[in-house]
């Protein structure tokens, strides 16, 4: 069974917005394992436990910026290691869904996010916010549900630079302390020796020079930006 499942649409004034930007549509698609819908008993109460896993697709639709953009957008930069990630979990309160809620009925806007701390080697933009920051991507499994989408993929151990801001919008605003990466996978830049690798682009195929995304960093902020 495939049950849609749509996020509130982005306002006019987040169009340039450096985290998610379109509108993002969550569908859900049954796995090997056919997903048992919730329905209503005889009794008339739902079945909410999740006995069979499902995976929710995010389809991102973004607004491709030019990199020197998502440079000055960004607050900071950062040149880190990735940690191990935080357990994943629901944008509710408790981390958890709300009572009575199954795979087949998500609330609107409900969505799965993972916390993954980073140790910063360098800050490249920005003034220091400690050693060590967390950073929020959309995505994870809690429970039976596996949300995945078109959003960054940190691994522990990768050595990154991060172009990332401290604010988003709802619904992914949830809990102070942590980072969003600006334009998700067009804004983590993984170091492979003398190159970074990134998601393609219409100015770099992939990869680019080391110096050349450090030299654009830096004359960003010779500019102020």
């Amino acid at each position: 069974m495939q049950t849609n499942h749509t996020t509130q649409p982005l306002s006019a004034s987040t169009a340039g917005s450096p985290f998610i930007i379109g509108i993002i549509v969550l569908v859900m698609v049954g796995t090997i394992l056919a997903l048992k819908a919730v329905t209503q008993g005889a009794s008339g109460s739902a079945a909410t436990a999740d006995e069979q896993p499902v995976t929710v697709e995010i389809a991102n639709s973004w607004v491709e910026l030019p990199l020197a953009e998502r440079i000055a957008l960004a607050e900071l930069i950062v040149r880190a290691e990735v940690l191990n990630p935080l357990p994943s979990r629901w944008n509710t309160p408790d981390g958890q869904l709300p009572a009575g809620t199954g795979t087949g009925n998500i609330p609107h806007n409900t969505i799965i996010f993972t916390d993954s701390p980073v140790r910063v080697l360098e800050y490249l933009k920005g003034n220091g916010a400690g050693e060590e920051l967390l950073v929020r991507t959309l995505g994870g499994t809690v429970g039976q549900v596996t949300m995945t989408a078109a959003s960054a993929e940190l691994q522990p151990g990768q050595e990154v630079i991060l172009l990332l801001n401290s604010e988003a919008p709802e619904p992914w605003n949830v809990g102070p302390g942590h980072y969003w990466i600006v334009q998700g996978p067009l804004g983590v830049f993984e170091i492979s020796g003398q190159d970074v690798l990134t998601a393609p682009t219409r100015e770099h195929p992939g990869r680019m020079p080391l110096a050349e995304l450090l030299s654009m960093i830096a004359s960003a902020k010779g500019q102020g930006n």
